[in-house]
């Protein structure tokens, strides 16, 4: 029950504009049940809405998981199910991470290696 009045009350802090306190409550939830469909789907709802992309991935890595926990032998049996986070969103979420990412990448290896490949010039 104190999951249930949990999780009403995360969707109404969502619904009025409260996110911290909404992620707050979904947060309550997942560490008393880690699977929880509906927290942890709106946690990766309001982590998408605040920009934290990478944050929102894990959510759906989480939620990919229980899907195929649950739906191991449908899927064995080629029977057709139907994936909680749609492949657009993924490879959406993906395209807010990865520019990021290689950035982070490329500035690191200009670190290790004294390069400026900035500079338009090859990094001679």
């Amino acid at each position: 029950q104190t999951l249930t009045l949990t999780n009403n009350r995360s969707a109404m802090y969502e619904k009025a504009k409260m996110p911290d306190l909404a992620l707050h409550d979904c947060d309550s939830i997942l560490e008393l049940d880690v699977m929880h469909t509906k927290a942890r789907t709106r946690k990766l709802r309001i982590l998408e809405s605040l920009h934290r992309y990478t944050e929102a991935l894990i959510q759906v890595c989480a939620l990919q998981l229980k899907f195929v926990q649950d739906n191991r032998d449908k899927l064995r049996m080629g029977i057709p199910v139907t994936p909680p986070v749609q492949q657009s969103k993924i490879e959406e979420l993906m395209g807010h991470i990865l520019p990021g990412e290689i950035e982070m990448q490329l500035e690191r290896i200009k670190g290790k290696f004294g390069l400026d490949l900035g500079d338009g010039q090859g990094g001679a």
